[in-house]
């Protein structure tokens, strides 16, 4: 399983929206002056203070079309890539005749490095989405301007919780609030053979509570090293599937390490780097605490 690199750099977040007569423009940028636009109309006058240089702000009129596009994608994430940044949002439309046009199509997007890693803010920001849709659908938040420039300071705790805490708790109203966490993505675990060895990495007895699902809690006692994944299934009496499905969980979240059964058959050798171990005193002092666990 690779290691979780971190979550990326959230560079931006801004609320976009189509206005009856403007068309898609930019409401509110944090930081401001991110976003630019050849057009006037496309912007409110805080995203045209030059507090960055041309080559680190994003163009709108570039991306405006997807960021505040047709029905066809709305209500769903989408994601915009450019020359240095990628743009990931969940354009909303709710349909009502209160609304010119009779309906209301806003977009509240995320700004990253255009090779980051951003699978880990999907859930974050259409969840942003449901809410301020709900919000919306409740107590008309957007539709009133009041409400709606609260929207700003909002946007602003967003960014800087998300980038240094990884998770924000912000009060909208005595009823509601937003309670967003990032947590990160791993790869699928690999398949899992009979004949495979399960060796724990962690002390899986030191994590383990009442609470666990009755599988891994059987099977626990027996990956030891040197039992085998049939063996395993044998001496805790679970069905075979039940204990490759909890080893495949153990492995996703990084506790055990597969390896093939040791058999006297078999030929050994130690690869070159075990050179490392010689010169590291780090290294030495890991192995040793593995070693006797």
């Amino acid at each position: 399983m690779d290691l979780f690199q971190g979550f990326p750099k959230l560079h931006a977040i801004f609320f976009s929206e189509f206005h009856p007569i403007q068309g898609p423009k930019v409401t509110y940028v944090i930081p401001d002056g991110f976003i630019y636009s050849s057009s006037s109309s496309s912007t409110n006058s805080n995203t045209q203070i030059p507090l960055f240089c041309k080559d680190e702000t994003l163009d709108f009129d570039a991306i405006s079309e997807y960021v505040i596009p047709k029905p066809e994608l709305c209500n769903r994430l989408v994601i915009i890539g450019t020359t240095k940044y990628k743009v990931m949002g969940y354009p909303v439309s709710i349909e009502n005749s209160k609304y010119k046009r009779n309906a209301l199509i806003f977009n509240l997007c995320f700004v990253f490095d255009n090779n980051a890693d951003s699978s880990s803010y999907e859930q974050v920001v259409a969840k942003m989405a449901f809410i301020l849709k709900s919000l919306e659908v409740e107590s008309n938040f957007l539709y009133n301007s009041t409400s709606k420039q609260s929207l700003q300071n909002i946007i602003e705790q967003l960014l800087e919780d998300l980038n240094s805490y990884s998770e924000c708790q912000i009060p909208i109203n005595d009823i509601n609030s937003i309670n967003l966490k990032l947590f990160p993505k791993y790869p699928n675990p690999e398949e899992v053979h009979d004949y495979q060895v399960p060796v724990s990495i962690i002390n899986l007895n030191n994590i383990s509570d009442k609470y666990w699902d009755l599988t891994a809690r059987r099977i626990i006692p027996y990956i030891n090293g040197v039992y085998p994944i049939k063996r395993i299934a044998e001496v805790a009496d679970v069905d075979i599937t039940l204990v490759k499905i909890t080893v495949q969980h153990f492995l996703y979240y990084g506790c055990i390490k597969m390896v093939d059964i040791f058999q006297f058959s078999n030929i050994y050798y130690i690869k070159p780097s075990i050179r490392n171990l010689l010169k590291d005193e780090e290294m030495q002092a890991q192995c040793v605490e593995f070693v006797v666990k």
